[in-house]
């Protein structure tokens, strides 16, 4: 959907240094830029953009955060950027398809506009890539422009190091898609990017996708391939764990988090943890995450069998 569609009246990304500038021409404005050309999908770098919640977990950002509001275009949040004695209104704006606004002021007296951008552009030698392009506007006090050039080296080197965080992000759903994965937050939104809910769906698994068990070393994780999906089990003395290495949620590596209480694996990308099916001699068939399984002289059978609410 289009600006124009939703009705929505804004400043163009063209006009805005100027438009502020404008605004207060006796104060100070500065600008500053960062782009990166990236071989993954937009829709996945726009969910990326608008999951907020992954900040804490991937970036180590804004663990101190509350969400004023949020709909589908928009989200307004209070929060602190690193250690500094102040909090920070963030207010984030979809404008349209790979075009967002975000607005902070810190300490009432530095106003920060950035503009994100995400096209997609012809790289004969590669192919095509998506070009991110971040567009920061810095204004103030003139008294407090000295700070501009040091808030704009802040803003260059956050972004370099976000970016380089986030390609695990995009490359593991890019990876995933090209094996048949599909998300339920498609297309995403300020939304559905932040809901806690089980989004991943799953290829189908081969008819006679199966593990055998008694090759497996006992006690540690191991990845196993069933068709075209991964799966994480551990074989114990009185019972086999599995669980899907692509996280419910929205496709995080399983195998990258923690195992908690022997049955909870937490996703490194948002701490979500999600409980084991388990199978044993007394209990030889198990439902989880859209698969079935079935035990029998020492086979796994693993069959889909459509999905299942989110976990622990």
């Amino acid at each position: 959907m289009s600006a124009k569609d939703r009705s929505l009246r804004f400043i163009r990304k063209s006009k805005l240094f100027d438009s502020i500038a404008a605004f207060d021409p006796k104060n100070a404005t500065t600008r500053g830029e960062f782009f990166l050309d990236m071989p993954y999908n937009k829709i996945d770098v726009e969910w990326n953009h608008m999951d907020q919640l992954h900040r804490p977990f991937i970036h180590q950002t804004y663990h101190k955060n509350i969400r004023i509001a949020l709909g589908r275009d928009f989200a307004v949040s209070l929060t602190r950027w690193g250690k500094w004695p102040f909090l920070i209104t963030v207010t984030d704006m979809r404008i349209d398809e790979g075009l967002y606004y975000q607005t902070l002021v810190l300490a009432g007296m530095i106003f920060i506009h950035n503009t994100i951008s995400m096209t997609d552009i012809e790289d004969k030698g590669n192919g095509n890539t998506l070009r991110l392009k971040l567009e920061w506007i810095i204004h103030s006090h003139w008294l407090l422009k000295p700070m501009h050039a040091l808030l704009s080296k802040m803003f260059y080197k956050l972004n370099v190091r976000l970016q380089e965080e986030d390609a695990q992000v995009r490359g593991a759903r890019h990876s995933l898609r090209e094996k048949g994965y599909t998300f339920l937050s498609d297309p995403p939104d300020y939304y559905n990017s932040n809901q806690l809910t089980n989004n991943t769906v799953y290829p189908d698994v081969p008819a006679d996708a199966a593990i055998e068990i008694n090759t497996l070393p006992m006690n540690s994780l191991e990845r196993v391939t069933a068709g075209t999906v991964e799966f994480i089990v551990q074989r114990k003395k009185d019972a086999v764990l599995l669980w899907p290495a692509a996280c419910p949620h929205e496709g995080g590596n399983l195998a990258g988090g923690r195992l908690h209480d022997d049955c909870r694996m937490e996703c490194p990308w948002h701490g979500l943890k999600f409980v084991a099916a388990s199978l044993s001699a007394a209990q030889p068939t198990a439902e989880a995450y859209g698969f079935s399984y079935k035990m029998e002289n020492g086979i796994i059978q693993i069959r889909n069998y459509g999905r299942q609410a989110i976990a622990a």
